[in-house]
Order: structure tokens, then sequence, then C-alpha cells
């Protein structure tokens, strides 16, 4: 295992003279592509790197395990909460990369240097305590669920001051309670007084099922709200054995045709229909077979399946959902499957797989392969309707 972590380590070595640099070592363009007229440039997926240590936000009973972050000796980032420590095993080099993730100024000079005029932001370390909350028994989230929603409100506060500070700029999206459906309508209110634009649930909580009948009232009030609903890659990597890091990131990266066909066949979307799901960082690909996988089962096992929809899986598809992606052809290929309007094109900045430093150049090959009037609604035009950036 140490010799494992070493390597992790010695990825931090990498030069810019590499074919394709870590973001850190990437440099800021100095061209612009020509893009169809109008075209705004709005990521629907960035990261921001939560504070190292909580505990001048955390209440004053959990002060003394409050979540902090550090890199050890291996240089792989621990996190610790509420007496849980969990390893970052991408290594902090390859998942924190430039210092914007955490300086707004660097960010923003980022921004303007790639022609990014709007970013929205997802946590960087979170998702481990979202998937760690409820892991430790089955019929509560967690060791203590009144620390972790003190840890969401900690974080939205924190998340609604960065995006202040430059308004027109970042958009902060809220970690919502997801567990307890009591608390559902007041903490989306909560989220909506700060200003967020949209909501952050995890992807597959280990002891919460989204289908269970008694969290009706959850979807219930996300519909009402108004907010998109998002997911996010990241939360629960096996990295373990060889070919780790291959293996982990074709795991880390494509959890979400489990998750769209939990919601579309239990009926969850068709309860809900103006509830808006954008599956954030799952690239595009996966959508065409999923909806023709979903038709076909539906049709082919008959009255097997329950409940019965009122229209085939697919639809609601259409009708609820939403996917990002920095850089996908074989995705692009098939929008005519996929549909223009459900499609959010974002940077990921600033990890490894992000497409900064070639913001511009991952641009264009959108335009190049789309009509102006969808070129314009995939880089930037559909994020900022979603999700209501002014």
């Amino acid at each position: 295992m140490t010799q494992t972590r070493q390597s992790y380590a010695s990825m931090c070595d990498v030069t810019a003279e590499q074919a394709i640099p870590f973001a850190q070592h990437r440099v800021a363009p100095t061209v612009r592509f020509d893009l169809p007229p109008g075209t705004v440039l709005a990521s629907a997926d960035s990261h921001l790197l939560e504070p190292a240590d909580w505990r001048d936000r955390m209440p004053s009973e959990f002060r003394d395990r409050a979540p902090r972050a550090w890199m050890d000796d291996d240089g792989l980032m621990r996190y610790s909460y509420d007496g849980v420590e969990v390893i970052d095993h991408f290594g902090a080099c390859v998942s924190t990369g430039r210092e914007g993730i955490s300086d707004v100024e660097i960010r923003i000079a980022d921004m303007d240097a790639e022609g990014i005029a709007k970013d929205l932001l997802f946590p960087q370390w979170s998702f481990a305590i979202l998937a760690g909350v409820s892991e430790a028994h089955a019929d509560a989230p967690g060791r203590n669920p009144d620390y972790a929603m003190a840890y969401i409100r900690a974080y939205n506060s924190y998340v609604a001051e960065v995006c202040a500070r430059y308004p027109d700029r970042i958009y902060g999206l809220g970690i919502l309670n997801f567990w307890d459906p009591k608390t559902a309508v007041d903490n989306i209110a909560e989220i909506k007084d700060l200003g967020l634009k949209g909501l952050i649930m995890p992807t597959s909580p280990p002891s919460v099922r989204y289908n269970d009948a008694h969290l009706e009232p959850l979807w219930d009030a996300i519909e009402a709200s108004g907010l998109p609903l998002t997911f996010h890659v990241g939360e629960r990597v096996d990295m373990s054995g060889l070919g780790t890091l291959g293996t982990g990131l074709m795991q880390n990266f494509h959890p979400y045709r489990k998750l769209w066909s939990l919601l579309t066949f239990s009926g969850i979307l068709e309860r809900h229909p103006d509830l808006q799901v954008v599956f954030t960082e799952g690239q595009l690909h996966w959508v065409p077979g999923a909806l023709q996988d979903a038709d076909q089962f539906y049709s082919s096992f008959g009255s097997l399946m329950q409940p019965r929809l009122g229209k085939a899986p697919s639809a609601y598809w259409h009708q609820n959902c939403y996917a990002t992606f920095q850089e996908d052809p074989v995705g692009l290929g098939m929008l005519a499957e996929i549909g223009a309007d459900r499609v959010l094109w974002s940077t990921d900045y600033p990890h490894s797989e992000s497409v900064v430093g070639r913001c511009q150049e991952a641009a264009h090959a959108v335009a190049q392969v789309t009509s102006d009037d969808d070129a314009r609604a995939i880089l930037g035009g559909n994020t900022m309707r979603l999700f209501d950036l002014t």
C-alpha cells in the first residue's frame, strides 16, 4: 500500500512539458476562438475547496470534532469529521489543482483569461462527508445527524459568503438534508435565503434509499422550491489492488445509470413533473444507451414493472433531467437522442480531467458539431436559464 501511496504523491512532480499536464501546470490561453454570436460561457460544474479547519464555523458542542483537512507524508489529503477519517486516494495535487480552488481572486483571473463569464461552484471534499453521514448504521444517517446538519448549515453559509464577493460571476449550491424529510422545507428556505442557486444531494448514500415512501415529502419540497437538484460524481471509490487509479476513475465518473433508473422506475419523476435533476460530471454518452434500455425493459417485462408509468421511461429524461460534460465528442454525436436543451457544458475547474487552460478550445469543439442555437444553449444558455444566473 505504501508503494501505491508514493506513486500518487509522485504525480505532483509532473512538468508542463508533458502532453496533458495536470491543471496546476497549465498555462492560461492567450487566444479566443470564434464562437456563435451571443455565446456566454457559463460552467455548470466547478469546485470550491472548503476551509481546512471548521472549528470557528461549527456550533460550540461540535467544535472539538469539527471537520478538518491535512496532507499526510504520502501526499494524500486526509479529512476528519465527527471522529471519522477519510483519505483522498487521488492525491491532493490531482484533486485540488490550481490555487483558484480556494483563492477567489485567482479563480476570477483564471475565468477572465479563459473567457468564462459565470461559474457554478460545487464542494470539493464535502462529498466524502455527505456519503459518510449515512454510513454508520442503516436506520439513521451517521453517528450524529445533528452534527451532519450543523455541517450542512456551516457549508451553505460559507459558500454563500464566497459567492457574495462576485455575485455576477460565481454562484453556490446548497447541500440539502437528504435523510429527514421533516427538515426539507425549512432547509430549502435557508438555502434560498442565502441566495444559493440549487440543491446538492449525494448520488448513492449507503443507508438512504431515495425511493422509500417516507421520503416523498422531500421530493415534494424540492419540486415546490423551483431549485434544480444536482448530483455529483466522486463520493465512494474503491481504490484497492492493481489498476487502482484507472479502475477508480472508471467507477467514479459513471454512477448515473442506476440513479436515473431509480428516480424514473420508482415514479419519482412522474409524480414530480416540475422537478429538475442535474447529473453532474458523468458526461453525456451514458444517456442514450440508458434511455434505449429502459424503454426496452419496460416494454419487455410488462406488468411486472411496478409502479406502472404513464409514459415510456425515456420521456422522463426529457421532462426532468440534464447532464453536464467537459469534452464528450461521442455524446455530442448522439445529441438528437439526448436533447440539446438537456445538456450543460462545464469546465470542472480545477481538476485534472478539467478543460482548464483549454476552455476556448473545448467550447469551440462544441460549436463545430452543433448549430449556433444549440451551441449557445449548451455552452451557457441552458445553465443560466436552469439556475437563474443573472
